[in-house]
């Protein structure tokens, strides 16, 4: 995976999903909710647990609404699936509704480059 040809490397290399927020690319939820930007595919989705720096990272398929996204996420379970949220067991596309008291919430949107 170092090596993708003509591709760039992304500068974040980490795997805590709120390092991948940069000022320039942040799309905060709440002006997508208010209807002032949209989340396109491509764009990632960023959960935040608690107050911490631990969360989650999904890609955006589809915007279904301003508060719903069609995304993939790995290290979850299927849709309507009996496993574990935060323990999964595979890379899986479902419907994810923004809910601004949850635990795990959703944050921002972050707008990708990609170079091909």
């Amino acid at each position: 995976m170092d090596s993708a040809g003509n591709i760039a490397r992304p500068r974040y290399r980490g795997a805590m999903a709120r390092g991948f927020l940069e000022r320039d690319s942040r799309i905060p939820i709440r002006r997508v909710v208010a209807g002032l930007d949209t989340l396109v595919a491509g764009d990632l989705l960023d959960w935040q647990l608690g107050r911490g720096s631990h969360g989650h990272v999904g890609i955006v398929v589809k915007q279904l609404s301003p508060r719903s996204w069609l995304v993939v996420a790995g290290n979850t379970s299927p849709p309507r699936g009996k496993g574990s949220e935060n323990d999964g067991d595979g890379f899986w596309e479902k419907v994810v509704v923004y809910q601004p008291y949850a635990r795990l919430r959703l944050t921002d949107g972050v707008r990708v480059s990609y170079n091909t």
